[in-house]
């Protein structure tokens, strides 16, 4: 018997700093996904991936600034909601969370969709 693949929504926190930069936000949570056969595998995948990530990364970004990267923490490796992705879909739903407090979350958004100053 074959074994299935199964795809892995990972959820990370970064840190991020850029040169000259007065950035309010200095954290950054991103996610990718992954395949594997198991959650063991996808765990083995995921850390190996991550090694890389411990110390800090340091690239040039379009506006010749650095931007020193390094990860914070790995949040989360789960299977995604909907194993039979199909990306000729419109929509593929990945990943749900819990929470019991609305306005803490909102709130996470709220700062980060007020307009820049454009002064």
């Amino acid at each position: 018997m074959l074994n299935k693949v199964i795809t892995y929504v990972v959820i990370y926190v970064s840190k991020v700093s850029v040169e000259n930069s007065e950035t309010e936000a200095p954290y950054q949570e991103g996610c990718f996904l992954i395949q594997a056969f198991s959650e063991e595998e996808a765990q083995q995948k995921v850390a190996k991936y991550i090694e890389r990530y411990e110390n800090n990364v340091s690239y040039k970004n379009v506006y010749g600034q650095t931007v020193t990267w390094k990860l914070q923490e790995l949040m989360s490796v789960m299977g995604t909601l909907d194993q039979n992705l199909d990306f000729d879909e419109e929509f593929v739903d990945i990943y749900a969370r819990s929470f019991d407090d609305f306005d803490s979350y909102y709130r996470l958004f709220e700062e980060t969709k007020k307009p820049k100053d454009t002064d």
